[in-house]
């Protein structure tokens, strides 16, 4: 139940950049719910699924995310399915040209699936959590995001900034 609620916040997230699930019971319909989500995301870099089953079903899913998912450069697991490993590494490669031509300012899209309509990118810049600036800077007053709270994610309502006063 916890991974569907991530995916069907991570299918609208802009702002989570590196999600570690690696070593977690993660079952074969969460997954495929988490590969639906990627449809959309457009803030993961890196996904780190190591040490939990992936089979066929679960990497044909993800391979479908990848046809509009152009943003996800790293994603970290060992799909019982052999076959998929060059198609995936051919589209993360992909998608770490398309990363690398937006933070450069260049054009990305004729590194585009066919048929795409080129989405609206901006450069992701992983905030550095030391910084004093960094704060709550992830959303208006009363908006749902996810934090890590003593080594554990949970959803949590913005309320005010760190270090700007009240809300």
């Amino acid at each position: 139940a916890g991974l569907v609620k991530l995916s069907e916040t991570l299918a609208h997230n802009a702002s989570l950049f590196h999600l570690n699930l690696a070593n977690n019971k993660v079952g074969r319909a969460a997954l495929l719910t988490l590969g639906k989500a990627l449809d959309t995301n457009t803030g993961l870099i890196t996904l780190d699924l190591s040490g939990i089953r992936i089979d066929g079903a679960v990497s044909a899913q993800f391979l479908s995310s990848f046809e509009t998912n152009v943003t996800l450069c790293k994603l970290i697991w060992d799909p019982e399915i052999s076959g998929y490993n060059l198609k995936f590494t051919e589209l993360m490669n992909r998608n770490s040209e398309i990363d690398r031509a937006v933070r450069d300012g260049k054009p990305f899209e004729q590194l585009l699936p066919p048929g795409m309509t080129p989405p609206e990118l901006v450069p992701r810049i992983v905030p550095d959590p030391d910084e004093d600036e960094y704060g709550l800077e992830v959303g208006e007053d009363n908006s749902m995001v996810w934090c890590q709270i003593g080594g554990r994610w949970e959803l949590g309502k913005v309320e005010g900034r760190r270090g700007g006063g009240g809300g």
